[in-house]
């Protein structure tokens, strides 16, 4: 009599891969795996109930290191991560079909690359977020340059109204009212009229 859990089960492994430039790379991973339960009987009887290692793990292992050999160490680490993922589990699947078992997931949960590897992937990641940082700036400065030019813009078509209507007679008209004001004020003054 064999007790066979047929709930989904996680097993962490630990896989040592290439990268497309022959790095070496160590991952940690989750397997996500259960048998299949009307299959049960015909997997005991093939495999037997340490399926696991002689069924997935391998398969897990192999698929691994054959996906993330198509890949640069810098992707590995950071931007394909879920599509890595993604293939090594349906590497997995097609190698498992028949065998009554399923793997719903491979989810890469670390990824352990040489430290001088692993810090000029981070310094490169941190320049590109500077540059685009540097990008976001100069577009603000050209829409500010946008909106001086426009106020400018503004700004001359106000005088050139203004001064259509300007004339001698205006300005020496505003001047007398000007002088009116200063003389109708309480302080001490004296008050020049006239030029030349």
């Amino acid at each position: 009599v064999y007790k066979i859990d047929l709930r989904e089960q996680e097993r962490e492994d630990s896989l040592d891969v290439l990268a497309n430039n022959g790095l070496d790379i160590k991952l940690t991973a989750s397997i996500l795996y259960q048998p299949i339960p009307s299959e049960v009987y015909q997997l005991m009887t093939q495999t037997g109930e340490h399926y696991y290692a002689t069924l997935i793990g391998p398969y897990v292992r192999s698929s691994a290191r054959k996906v993330v050999g198509r890949y640069s160490p810098e992707e590995i680490y950071s931007t394909k991560r879920e599509q890595i993922e993604r293939e090594i589990r349906e590497e997995v699947t097609q190698k498992l079909a028949g065998q009554h078992v399923r793997v719903s997931a491979v989810l890469i949960r670390e990824v352990h690359l040489p430290a001088a590897v692993q810090t000029a992937i981070e310094t490169k990641l941190e320049e590109e977020q500077k540059a685009l940082e540097m990008q976001f700036v100069i577009a603000r400065t050209r829409q500010e340059a946008v909106r001086k030019h426009i106020e400018a813009e503004g700004i001359a078509d106000y005088q050139a109204i203004i001064s259509k209507g300007l004339n001698d007679k205006v300005i020496e008209w505003r001047g007398v009212e000007a002088t009116e004001k200063v003389a109708e004020s309480p302080n001490a003054k004296i008050i020049i009229i006239g030029s030349g």
